[in-house]
């Protein structure tokens, strides 16, 4: 029997000394610290810092001559352009939103606009097939009359009804 004090091999810590060593290694790492992107005014006040040189809220302030950064200008410019590019891709963001409705609405306006000249097709074409039921209404036999009426009663397309109406007076029955 094994008289060497193992933990379960679940519990994360080995027998090996120098394992110990390691895990106590990484867990006693300060984490890498951020830099500071905000100027120095904007910093100690806690408030937000659109990065510039010098920023807004310092302007506001009228404390401009004071803003400074702790960041080298490189570091800085990275930032502001990252910043940037975020804001850049929102407003691309909102921009295809608007684009996409208006798309949407000019796709809507054009299957349910009508031109003048639409208009005047259409109500001569209509006024062709009244033309067409009446003189079927007038000279047809009563069952073709009474065919029409029905066909008009349901509710049928008076297109359907006026082609009933043609081939009923082209071939009297």
């Amino acid at each position: 029997m094994d008289t060497n004090n193992h933990r379960p091999s679940g519990s994360g810590f080995s027998s090996f000394p120098w394992d110990r060593q390691v895990m106590m290694m990484r867990s006693s790492r300060a984490p890498k610290a951020r830099p500071s992107s905000s100027c120095i005014p904007c910093r100690n006040r806690k408030v937000k810092c659109n990065r510039l040189d010098p920023c807004e809220t310092c302007i506001s302030r009228g404390v401009a001559n004071e803003c400074k950064y702790s960041a080298n200008d490189e570091d800085r410019q990275s930032i502001a352009q990252a910043e940037l590019i975020t804001d850049l891709r929102a407003t691309v963001k909102g921009l295809k939103g608007k684009l996409s409705q208006v798309e949407q609405e000019r796709h809507f306006q054009r299957r349910h606009a009508s031109t003048p000249e639409d208009d005047d097709e259409e109500q001569q074409n209509g006024s062709l097939t009244m033309e067409i039921v009446y003189a079927a209404l007038q000279s047809g036999s009563p069952e073709v009359v009474q065919h029409l009426v029905a066909m008009i009663r349901s509710g049928a397309p008076m297109e359907e009804v006026a082609a009933f109406a043609e081939q009923c007076v082209a071939s009297p029955s």
